[in-house]
């Protein structure tokens, strides 16, 4: 991979990341513990909402490409996206909202898809039934521990 591009964003990273631990020392020292824990929380939700984001947007932008190497989407993954439409309009949602992640879980006729709306942050998982996307509820969401296997779709 050509990182080339990357160098400058990661060199500036680099200056703010020292610049907030410069600040939070500071603040540790000046600060009451109270206030300090509350900074550092904050701190801490930003660090943790930026990587998710970060990572939302990898994953949203190998779902966009949708393909294999060899430039063809697999038969599961056209059929998922062929359903899509019926399902929005059904749910009444906007068209075109819904992307399918390329995740599954499950196999036969419980095999489930991970979907995400412009909420990216509140994904939700379908199932084939009768020839159309209805949802899927779990007790142990897929990929954690106990729940179903997540595999990428190609």
């Amino acid at each position: 991979a050509d990182l080339g591009a990357a160098k400058p964003v990661r060199e500036k990273m680099n200056d703010e990341y020292d610049e907030m631990t410069t600040v939070a020392f500071a603040f540790s020292i000046a600060a009451p513990a109270a206030e300090l824990t509350a900074f550092i929380t904050k701190l801490n939700k930003l660090i943790d909402d930026t990587a998710t984001a970060y990572n939302q947007s990898r994953a949203q932008m190998k779902v966009t490409k949708g393909t294999t190497s060899g430039g063809k989407k697999s038969e599961e993954v056209k059929r998922v996206e062929s359903l899509i439409a019926a399902y929005e309009q059904e749910s009444h949602l906007t068209p075109g909202v819904m992307k399918f992640t390329g995740l599954a879980a499950g196999t036969g006729s419980e095999r489930a898809y991970k979907m995400v709306t412009d909420d990216v942050d509140n994904p939700f998982w379908v199932r084939i039934a009768d020839g159309k996307l209805v949802d899927v509820e779990f007790k142990i969401q897929p990929g954690e521990p106990g729940g179903l296997t997540v595999e990428k779709l190609k």
